[in-house]
């Protein structure tokens, strides 16, 4: 996030998947996002309001001193939109680099199973999963059910954010993770 204004962001060095790829851009362009908009803290994991979004560190001028002396840094975000609107924003610490971006994979499927693991929460087994192939531009079956992690995941169902407790076996998914970590599901 380069720039929080009223109701608009400006992100420069942003990327977006098209077609199931990523496509990298270096200028910069403008969203705009509402009091409708789903905004989650991934760092805090929990929602936030607009207003704290707009009066939050999430975008600095990190040339200056008061961001120098309090070691501030812009935040990067996961957007769902719909042209320029901003229907969902997961917004993390982290900046995901444009090599991490190419590790994540797209993936389909169907839950067929929902657990908590004690030691990194929830997960989903998907079964009749594939993988997105650049190189052969189409998804690839995987041999066997997936096993993903869904604790820090922006989900969103019927163009609304919903919480990791309302996906239900059967649910089909599309996806984009890093692993076995889902960054962002979009629940058809």
């Amino acid at each position: 996030l380069d720039q929080i204004i009223d109701y608009e962001i400006r992100l420069r060095r942003y990327s977006v998947l098209k077609k199931n790829e990523w496509d990298h851009y270096r200028g910069s362009t403008k969203l705009y996002y509402d009091d409708d908009t789903y905004i989650y803290d991934m760092k805090s994991k929990k929602l936030i309001t607009t207003k704290e979004f707009q009066t939050g560190n999430y975008a600095v001028d990190e040339d200056s001193d008061y961001a120098y002396d309090k070691d501030l840094k812009d935040w990067h975000g996961y957007l769902y939109t719909h042209g320029e609107n901003i229907l969902a924003i997961g917004l993390q610490k982290d900046r995901e680099s444009r090599d991490d971006l190419l590790r994540q994979r797209v993936t389909a499927g169907s839950i067929s199973s929902i657990t908590t693991d004690p030691y990194v929460g929830s997960v989903i087994y998907l079964k009749d999963s594939r993988d997105w192939s650049n190189r052969n531009d189409k998804f690839i079956p995987k041999a066997q059910d997936l096993r993903l992690m869904v604790e820090d995941a922006i989900i969103v169902k019927e163009d609304k954010l919903i919480t990791k407790e309302e996906l239900r076996p059967g649910d089909r998914l599309y996806l984009v993770r890093d692993d076995l970590k889902c960054k962002f599901i979009l629940v058809k």
